[in-house]
C-alpha cells in the first residue's frame, strides 16, 4: 500500500562518518515526512469515503431506535400508559356515581364478565 522508497544507502568511502550521520538524519526525515503526508492524506480520503459500517456488531449500521423490539415495547408502554389514565378516569367516575347509575353500572359490568 505504501509507495514509500524507505531505501538508505551505504556509506560511501570517500565521505567521512559526520557525513553519512548528516545523510541519515536528513534520509530519516525525509521518510518520516512522506510516512505522515501518506497517513494525513489517507485519513482525508478515508473521511470522504461513505461505506456500510462492516461491524462485527449485528445490525451496527442500523438505527437502534427502530428495530422490531424497540418498536413492540414502545406500543406496549403506549398501551399500559392508555389503561392506566382509563383506569383513573373509572375511579373517578365510579366515586361519582348515585346509588340507582351504581346499580346500573354494576349491572352492566356483571353482564360484560359473564359475555367474556
Amino acid at each position: 500500500m505504501s509507495n514509500i522508497n524507505t531505501e538508505i544507502r551505504e556509506m560511501s568511502h570517500r565521505e567521512t562518518i559526520n557525513d553519512y550521520n548528516n545523510y541519515l538524519n536528513k534520509r530519516k526525515s525525509q521518510i518520516a515526512e512522506q510516512k505522515k503526508q501518506e497517513f494525513e492524506n489517507s485519513l482525508r480520503e478515508s473521511n470522504n469515503r461513505e461505506t456500510a459500517s462492516n461491524s462485527g456488531l449485528f445490525g451496527a449500521s442500523t438505527n437502534p431506535f427502530e428495530t422490531r423490539l424497540n418498536k413492540d415495547v414502545k406500543k406496549t408502554l403506549t398501551m399500559n400508559e392508555r389503561k392506566r389514565k382509563m383506569q383513573i378516569d373509572m375511579a373517578s367516575m365510579i366515586n361519582d356515581l348515585n346509588d340507582e347509575d351504581f346499580n346500573r353500572f354494576e349491572g352492566t359490568m356483571i353482564e360484560f364478565n359473564l359475555t367474556k
